[in-house]
């Protein structure tokens, strides 16, 4: 149990006090903790977002939450999968919340 919360590692579920201390830094809003008790409550969209660099923006990680919190599984991860490849060639720092959440709508229906 002490490597899986205290030692570094690369594995998603390892040194997970450090973990939910950097999710709820990218996903807070000043002192409103709100989305990261939503992105929290479902382990594998937790983990589905911030395995991947595109949780450094905190408008994807909240139209991510809004959009895919209901979703199962295998939709979140074949979501992101295509949402990450767009992201490469899409101008992030343009892109609001709600452009983000239009394009998961999108990427679900495809």
């Amino acid at each position: 149990m002490r490597s899986r919360f205290l030692s570094p590692g690369t594995r998603p579920d390892s040194n997970a006090f450090s973990r939910w201390w950097w999710i709820a830094e990218l996903s807070r809003n000043g002192t409103d903790f709100s989305l990261t008790e939503r992105v929290l409550q479902r382990s594998g969209l937790c983990t589905a977002i911030f395995i991947r660099s595109l949780s450094f923006h905190r408008p994807v990680v909240a139209a991510c939450v809004a959009e895919l919190e209901l979703d199962p599984p295998d939709v979140i991860e074949r979501v992101l999968l295509e949402l990450n490849r767009w992201l490469s060639v899409a101008p992030l720092e343009g892109l609001t919340e709600a452009d983000l959440v239009r394009r998961l709508r999108e990427l679900k229906e495809a």
